[in-house]
Parts: structure tokens; sequence; C-alpha cells
């Protein structure tokens, strides 16, 4: 009797053993899918990331170009913010750069909270070279006419 309690025992504790590594093993599957989902995401958004800077250069590379060739220079105050975005513009470049190193290396949250500083100051870049106008294009604005204007020309 007492020899039989034990092997049924015995069978109980194994088949405990084999039901909680079965569940542990598809907790570790689960939570090694969900690492490689948020993996991708962070690269994708990072390649985002990177078409934004890159878009945000060609900004401050136009608006520069754009100040010294029409003729009208800008303003100290306009100079100043247009420096100041290309100081941050190089800091974004040097977080994407350390971004992708931090991924490579699995430290996704500190990916993740990079990610949201630098999409960030990227808006704050994109709203301050938003305010950078220089003089020549606001003297040069060409206003559409108003479509039932045009028409009551015409019909004169």
């Amino acid at each position: 009797m007492p020899a039989l309690l034990c092997g049924i025992i015995l069978i109980l504790l194994l088949s405990g053993a084999a039901i909680a590594y079965f569940v542990w093993r598809i907790v570790v599957r689960h939570l090694d899918e969900r690492k490689t989902r948020q993996r991708l995401l962070l690269l994708n958004y990072l390649s985002r990331l990177k078409v934004i800077v890159d878009c945000l250069l060609q900004k401050v590379d136009s608006l520069d170009q754009e100040s010294k060739y029409s003729g009208v220079a800008l303003t100290k105050e306009q100079s100043n913010q247009m420096a100041e975005a290309c100081c941050h513009l190089v800091a974004l470049g040097d977080a994407v750069s350390t971004m992708e190193l931090s991924l490579h290396e699995d430290k996704l949250s500190t990916v993740r909270s990079k990610l949201l500083l630098s999409l960030e100051q990227a808006g704050k870049v994109s709203h301050d070279l938003r305010l950078i106008q220089p003089l020549s294009s606001s003297t040069t604005e060409i206003k559409p006419k108003n479509l039932r204007q045009t028409e009551l020309e015409d019909s004169l």
C-alpha cells in the first residue's frame, strides 16, 4: 500500500513538473516574440526618425541658401534660431546612431525613451524652422485669387 501511494505521488509530481515546463516554454516563447515585435517596431520608428532628420536638414539648408542668395539677410534673432536648430539637428543625428547601437545591444527600453525624446526635439526644431522665414519669402508671397473674383473679372 505505501509503495502504491509513493508511486501515485511520484506520477503526480512528474506530471506537475511536465506541465510547469510546458507552461514555462510557452511563456518564454511569447516573451521572445514580443521582444522581436518591439525591436522591429523600434527599428521602423528609428528609420522614420532618420527621414525626419534628413528633411529638417534639407529645410535648414534651403532656408540658409535662400537667405544667402535672395539678397535679404536673416535678422539676428532668425540667425540665432537657425544656429540653435542646427545644434539640435546635430544632437538628433548623434542620438539616432546611439539608438541604433542600443537597439543592437537589446536595450529596448533605452531606445524607446531616447526615441520619444528625439521625436519631441524634432517637433520643436520643425516648429522653430517654420518660424524662421526670410524676409524675401514674406514679401514675394503671392496669394491666389478667390474663384468668384476670377469669374466676375472674366464675365466683365
